[in-house]
């Protein structure tokens, strides 16, 4: 189908811009394009030993995406990790250090600051230490410092998980339980481990509904700056100081303390707050089934997404408006919007006999929600989204995707066929993938009007000509049995993965369309109510299709004849189709 467009020259210029710079990176040809490498195998890392295999236990991201942190050793029995050892590693794989540790020395949680440039880890109780690792850059060398000794608090301390930094690292937050009497706060120092310590949360004195008081914080995050606090309180006292175990979600900012779960409802494991301080996630038994995300003050609570039976800690974007989690319903990561408009999936969806990269623990995201990293089994792996020209990947590339014909027709016996030849880099390409995405969640073929049955194949069999030829090829075809809503756009979701587990990821809508178009009456689109362009629409029915990109990236648009208002940002992409209404 065509559309034919009366451009003036202020949008035969804008055309031009988008045409350069859709030209320069391989990216811009999806609507998704995602390089993963592995940046540390544990796999046999003891070679020769009884239980050979480097279990990663404990791994943080730097909130630019520059650097990780990551700990772990060999798991024995089933049930003990010994022989600890500590790395770093730059997020495009450079540097990777190992640092080392004292003697026999355990490590339970990691606290990196916004740039890299420090991180914490804490011990278990029975060690109940703090260290800080500072790194210099050129060459990169790491000094470890024995900060914190928490034996040496009154009353001792037997809790030393978790522990925050912040932006800046100018801070270590850390818990504090008497090993006594049970109880304790939020304590924070500075990061030289020198001074008193001050207590940021006293539980004793968080308020709980009904004339309680707060006993014991047990997790807790906080935002880039300290000022805001997420925590969990085991339980509370009542009027009678008669301790009731009852966990709970608080949280402390700048106008006090804010009850999250209702005092008759018990909080769950999942707690995570914004750089910016702004918003938080949680999971209660509200609803155990859902992630709840909300204000620090509590208002504006959203339940956002399925949570599933996962205990996973995810993470937070800067502005809290994006969270990177494991879902163990589709078992491999996915990307929520806490406002409950939706999500998408970064990777492929679990497939034993194809692409399996589960993130089994640890999933990290950005500030700014372009990188995320994550461990799979041995693995640690870093995620890299629409990256530009400049980055250079061990992942495979994609260079094209291509649909024959371009969209999916009406007819009951409509067929596309997909072609992709991917190329190796660091590794021959050893998997390759394909789920059907509908409005940022995978789909079987037939949960959808139409879409992709199968992995493509190089076999020389079904719909791929040569076998070997390093073309891959898939069909999608119309659902018989399907009996739901007409579906006008599925996503391809391509996997490829090398020998070394290396992986990349395209998106690419394959759109619903039909032959034969028929041009209507032109229609003048205006933009904040001024015109951008005369448009002349073909169809053959009341569905249009884009052949060209138009304007800058934003939404789908139903368009209303013979005049419709756009909103700032409004594109139609390649391969677009709207829907033509009947003006009212």
């Amino acid at each position: 189908m065509h559309l034919l467009i009366k451009f003036t020259q202020k949008l035969r210029n804008t055309m031009l811009f988008l045409i350069f710079a859709m030209s320069c990176t391989q990216a811009a040809a999806y609507n998704f394009y995602a390089n993963y490498e592995v940046l540390f195998n544990g796999y046999d890392y003891f070679s020769g030993d009884a239980y050979p295999h480097f279990v990663i236990k404990a791994a943080r991201m730097s909130g630019d995406g520059s650097r990780i942190a990551f700990a772990g050793g060999r798991f024995i029995d089933g049930a003990t990790t010994v022989d600890y050892k500590l790395f770093i590693v730059d997020f495009n794989g450079d540097n990777l250090v190992e640092i080392p540790l004292p003697t026999d020395t355990k490590i339970e949680d990691i606290a990196i600051n916004d740039d890299g440039s420090r991180f914490f880890f804490s011990t278990p109780w029975w060690q109940a230490k703090i260290y800080k690792v500072d790194i210099t850059e050129n060459p990169v060398i790491a000094q470890l410092t024995d900060i914190i000794n928490l034996n040496d608090f009154p009353g001792k301390a037997d809790y030393t998980m978790p522990i925050r930094t912040t932006a800046r690292g100018d801070w270590i937050y850390f818990t504090r339980r008497h090993a006594s009497s049970g109880g304790g706060g939020i304590l924070r120092l500075p990061h030289t481990g020198t001074g008193t310590a001050e207590i940021v949360v006293d539980d004793t004195q968080v308020p709980v509904q009904g004339g309680n008081t707060g006993w014991e914080v047990e997790r807790f995050d906080i935002s880039d700056d300290g000022s805001s606090i997420l925590f969990s309180l085991e339980g509370y006292r009542n009027a009678d100081s008669n301790l009731i175990s009852k966990r709970g979600w608080f949280t402390k900012t700048a106008t006090g303390f804010h009850q999250l779960t209702p005092t008759d409802k018990a909080a769950l494991e999942q707690g995570l707050i914004s750089g910016n301080g702004e918003k938080v996630v949680f999971t209660d038994y509200s609803n155990e089934y859902q992630y709840i995300s909300a204000n620090t003050d509590g208002s504006s609570r959203v339940e956002f997404q399925d949570r599933g039976y996962n205990n996973v800690v995810g993470m937070l974007t800067f502005d809290g408006n994006k969270m990177f989690y494991a879902d163990h319903v589709a078992k491999t990561g996915r990307i929520a919007n806490t406002d409950g408009s939706g999500g998408m999936h970064p990777l492929p969806s679990h497939d034993v006999n194809s692409i399996a990269v589960d993130v089994d623990a640890f999933p990290q995201i950005s500030n700014n929600a372009s990188r995320v990293s994550f461990v799979n089994n041995s693995q640690l792996y870093a995620g890299i989204f629409n990256p530009d020209i400049h980055w250079v990947s061990k992942a495979p590339s994609i260079p094209t995707m291509n649909f024959d014909p371009l969209y999916m027709f009406e007819e009951a016996d409509a067929q596309v066929k997909l072609t992709t030849q991917p190329v190796g880099k660091a590794a021959a390409v050893s998997r390759v993938s394909l789920n059907n995405i509908h409005q940022g969640k995978f789909y079987s073929w037939d949960g959808l009007s139409y879409g992709f049955a199968r992995h493509p194949v190089d076999s020389g069999t079904g719909p791929d000509l040569v076998a070997d030829d390093g073309i891959y090829s898939a069909i999608a075809a119309k659902a018989s049995h399907y009996t739901g809503p007409e579906t006008y756009a599925t996503v391809a979701h391509l996997g490829v993965m090398d020998e070394l587990g290396n992986l990349t990821v395209a998106d690419k809508t394959l759109w619903r369309s039909t032959p034969d178009p028929v041009c209507i009456e032109p229609l003048t689109v205006l933009s904040n109510f001024t015109t951008i362009y005369v448009a002349t629409l073909c169809s053959s029915s009341d569905l249009i299709s884009f052949v060209s990109t138009i304007l800058l990236d934003g939404r789908f648009l139903t368009i209303v004849s013979p005049v419709t208002t756009l909103g700032n940002g409004f594109s139609v992409k390649s391969g677009a189709i709207l829907r033509v209404l009947p003006a009212k």
